[in-house]
This record gives structure tokens, C-alpha cells and sequence, in this order.
């Protein structure tokens, strides 16, 4: 497994911006992903998971040189809506991996709910939920 280097203290500044936390509350006043368009999906977002993941899949670390990147969320944002523009939900992808996992999010434990987190703050909560549900696929989106 490739050792992965994000920085949450340098989160890609467009998923800070206003416009992502609007897209945030209306998904937490619909209480589902509702943002079609899909602001998650940004140049600048893909550059910074391509340099992050060295260009290779997070779960399968097939080389996407020339291959469709996917911008996975590890916690499928259909479930978890208020995670969508979440730094550490962020991954880079095969279409092959994407489409497999698809909705798909096992765990061990009973899973987390939205608890008014705020917007400011969804960019670091991973840890803690997966020390909370206890995931059975392994999260790419830290350090090992």
C-alpha cells in the first residue's frame, strides 16, 4: 500500500469557499446529497489527489496515467450527505474501484449520523468516525 500525505492543514481552498458551505446547508436542510453539480469535482481538487495518490488508485493502486480519475468519497456521500466536500472523504480512484464500491460502506459498528457538525469543521472528521463505526475497507485518505 502506497503511503499517502494529506495535509489537512492545507485543505484545497475552493472547498472552504461560500459556495461550498451553501451547498453544505442545503444538503443538510434536504438532509440527502442534493448538489447537482457536483462541486467536489474541481481542477484544483483533482490536482491536488493526483499529486497526493502519485497518480494510482487509492484502493487497487492501478497507475491512472492515462486512465479516468475518480474523485471517490470514502464515505459514500449518498449516506453521509454532510460529508460531500469533506477533505479527508476525498479520494482519488479507478472507474473500476468507483463503480464497485459504489454506495457500498461496511462497518463494524452502528453508523454515524449528522450531529449539527458545522461546516468549518467536516474536513477532519474521518478519524474519529472510523475509530467510532470501525470500517471494514481500509481508509486511503490518511497517512499510514
Amino acid at each position: 500500500m502506497i503511503k499517502v500525505e494529506k495535509d489537512f492543514d492545507n485543505i484545497p481552498i475552493i472547498l472552504t469557499q461560500q459556495s461550498r458551505e451553501d451547498a453544505f446547508n442545503d444538503n443538510i436542510s434536504s438532509t440527502s446529497y442534493c448538489d447537482n453539480k457536483n462541486r467536489y469535482k474541481v481542477g484544483s481538487v483533482q490536482k491536488r489527489l493526483n499529486k497526493i495518490y502519485h497518480l494510482k488508485c487509492a484502493y487497487c493502486e492501478q497507475k491512472l496515467l492515462d486512465a479516468p480519475k475518480h474523485i471517490e468519497h470514502y464515505r459514500p456521500k449518498d449516506i453521509y450527505y454532510w460529508l460531500a466536500y469533506s477533505w479527508d472523504n476525498l479520494l482519488l480512484c479507478c472507474g473500476s474501484c468507483n463503480s464497485t464500491k459504489g454506495k457500498q460502506f461496511d462497518i463494524t459498528n452502528d453508523a454515524v449520523t449528522y450531529k449539527g457538525e458545522q461546516f468549518s469543521n467536516i474536513h477532519n472528521l474521518g478519524r474519529d468516525y472510523d475509530i467510532s463505526e470501525e470500517p471494514k475497507i481500509i481508509n486511503g485518505g490518511f497517512t499510514s
